[in-house]
Order: C-alpha cells, then sequence, then structure tokens
C-alpha cells in the first residue's frame, strides 16, 4: 500500500490540504456571494410583490 510509505504519504497529504484549500477559497470567493446575493434579490421581490409576506402586514381578526 503506497499511503504507508513515508514519501507517498506527504505526498497524499500535501496534496489533499492544498486542494482542501483551494476549494474552501474558490467557494466563499465566487460561489457563495452568488448564493446569498441570489437569496436577498428573492427576498426583496417577494416584498415587493403584492401580497407578499412583507413583515409589515399583520393578520388583523375581526
Amino acid at each position: 500500500m503506497p499511503q504507508s510509505l513515508p514519501f507517498y504519504f506527504v505526498n497524499q497529504a500535501s496534496f489533499t490540504f492544498l486542494f482542501v484549500f483551494v476549494t474552501i477559497y474558490v467557494m466563499s470567493r465566487f460561489i457563495l456571494p452568488a448564493f446569498v446575493e441570489l437569496f436577498v434579490v428573492r427576498m426583496y421581490i417577494t416584498r415587493l410583490l403584492p401580497g407578499g409576506h412583507a413583515s409589515t402586514q399583520t393578520n388583523q381578526k375581526g
């Protein structure tokens, strides 16, 4: 098994950490802000439409 040899283990571990850090950077810098922007736009659209569930509307009985 090559994982038990020190040279291969260091190689696999270093590339795994590199892959994890690159993935976290790409997700946090490019992908996740797009989803946040999408959710904010959807929230504004639903509050602007008539009949939307805005926080200013209240259910008054009677």
